[in-house]
């Protein structure tokens, strides 16, 4: 069924979240921004299942073929994916669903080995042809960890920061701040979106005050989080100036970096990186913060990340396929294609070979 946002309040009850964008809320606002008339969420309801599946139906193209698939409701937003509710008999739900879709594939990405998805697939779960692939690496930090060992551990770079951040402070007056409420965040809001638009996003039209779909996803998201004391809007700024800014989700122990930015007239000063090690000190000082996510991705931005970072967790895709012959043509495109090229290149890197997250 189509825009179900009222049902799928009370799916996900049975089975906590491991992640704030595995939720309700999440998918009611992802949906209403991203989903349009070929996205929806499917519920298996008996007995043994009950879960709520947010998807959005594809067409993939396979040779000169399009394969109808349905893939989990994901974007560029998107920083994990999980259903909602819970799931005893895999193989009924997984093989119903295709068939009320009518598709011969489900995808889904942005997987942890946390989530109940990739859990459910640990076991093996009979009467379903399916792949699990690794998807990108997320790099974070531990914060359980004493802060000086941390310190220590970023060696070199250490320097670098410090200098950069005193100079901000003693020369700038730089100023940190950390605000959680709706009233506290609303009147910045606005002015947040501007530090982003400011640099490449808004050369390039991907910052989130250029889309009314993005710009209504983002308020309504940050208002739910800050009503519900999960959100850490993180700022630095200089001369009643926002220099930089990190919007952060804390959710069971984790905190997750979902969008930061810097005005760009002040690149100079490095001011994301002198707020990213203001805020990890304040991670590590705070006993509800055991994580701190910096979220995947490629290029420069995840480079820098990685820097910061004290390990990575591997982020995984699924595919599921339906015993049809465009079912049959995808797993042999997704799931045997490229072990087939591995094998005749001898090359076999973690990206060419189905993985099995490791169990518990």
């Amino acid at each position: 069924g189509m825009n179900g946002d009222v049902e799928v309040r009370h799916m996900g009850e049975t089975t906590p979240a491991h992640t704030a964008f595995a939720t309700p809320e999440w998918f009611a606002a992802w949906l209403a921004a991203f989903g349009g008339d070929r996205a929806g969420i499917w519920r298996a309801s008996d007995a043994t299942n009950a879960c709520a599946i947010p998807y959005r139906l594809e067409r993939l193209p396979v040779g000169v073929l399009a394969v109808p698939a349905a893939l989990g409701a994901t974007n560029d937003h998107t920083p994990r994916y999980d259903i909602l509710g819970r799931i005893a008999e895999p193989g009924t739900v997984f093989n119903r669903m295709m068939s009320d879709l009518g598709v011969s594939m489900l995808s889904f990405d942005y997987l942890s080995e946390q989530s109940h998805l990739l859990r459910l697939f640990r076991a093996r779960p009979v009467g379903l042809l399916y792949h699990v692939d690794f998807c990108e690496d997320s790099p974070y930090v531990n914060c359980r960890m004493n802060w000086d060992d941390y310190w220590i551990s970023l060696g070199s770079i250490r320097s670098l920061w410090a200098r950069r951040e005193r100079k901000l402070i003693n020369e700038h007056g730089a100023v940190f701040s950390c605000l959680s409420s709706w009233q506290d965040v609303a009147p910045l809001l606005p002015r947040i979106y501007d530090v982003e638009a400011s640099g490449w996003k808004g050369r390039e039209g991907t910052a989130i005050k250029q889309r009314p779909e993005t710009l209504n996803f983002y308020d309504t998201c940050v208002r739910h989080w800050a009503e519900s004391n999960l959100l850490r809007l993180f700022t630095l700024s200089i001369r009643d100036e926002i220099a930089a800014f990190q919007i952060n989700v804390l959710h069971g122990g984790v905190l997750t970096q979902l969008k930061v930015g810097y005005e760009e007239k002040f690149s100079k000063l490095s001011p994301g990186q002198v707020l990213q090690l203001q805020l990890l000190r304040w991670a590590f000082a705070s006993p509800d913060v055991l994580l701190y996510d910096m979220l995947g991705g490629g290029g420069k931005a995840n480079e820098t990340k990685r820097k910061w970072a004290t390990d990575v967790e591997p982020l995984f895709m699924l595919h599921i396929f339906r015993r049809d012959a465009l079912g049959l043509l995808a797993w042999a495109r997704f799931a045997q294609g490229p072990r087939i090229k591995a094998w005749l290149t001898g090359k076999t890197g973690k990206t060419h070979q189905p993985i099995h997250p490791r169990s518990d």
